[in-house]
């Protein structure tokens, strides 16, 4: 069996694992000062691999994500599942563009993605739920602008390990 055909199964695996570490930190009890700061780290993950493999996950893996992150918050369905296929199809869409810029750049990008994720989900939530947006909804913005160069160095370094191009 030659590399080429071993490398979705490499890729797969991968996501799987990747998204169920971003699972286990999304259920991570954080001070409650920390809490508001805390990463999306589901939307980080799925931007890495939409961003990189655009080809492999993109709209419908978003949505599958998004659908088991409703039914492991117990949300609304089709909030954040129709959230993370937007965020998704937005990586897909300009993923030449973000490859070629250094991660620093990238950072101002991506954070602009998961603010658009998060103004559609919370936009839905309003509309589906009655949910207020209020200013500490947006604090997590931070902690995705400090932590996705890390994010981006540890997949990147994984899927080298793995050999997936």
């Amino acid at each position: 069996m030659n590399s080429k055909s071993r490398s979705p199964r490499r890729i797969y695996f991968l996501f799987a694992f990747t998204c169920f570490v971003a699972f286990t930190l999304m259920l991570v009890q954080v001070p409650d000062w920390l809490a508001s700061f805390w990463p999306d780290w589901m939307a980080l993950i799925l931007v890495y691999w939409a961003l990189y493999t655009p080809s492999r996950v993109g709209p419908i893996t978003g949505f599958v994500v998004g659908t088991m992150l409703e039914v492991l918050f117990a949300k609304t369905f089709g909030v954040l599942s129709l959230g993370m296929a937007a965020l998704a199809f937005m990586v897909n869409l300009s993923h030449l563009q973000l490859r070629v810029t250094s991660r620093w750049q990238q950072v101002f990008l991506v954070v602009l993605f998961v603010a658009i994720f998060k103004l559609v989900n919370l936009w839905l939530e309003g509309m589906v739920d009655g949910a207020k947006i209020t200013a500490s909804d947006w604090y997590s913005l931070l902690g995705n602008f400090l932590i996705w160069p890390f994010v981006n160095i540890a997949l990147d370094e994984l899927r080298r390990a793995f050999r997936i191009r």
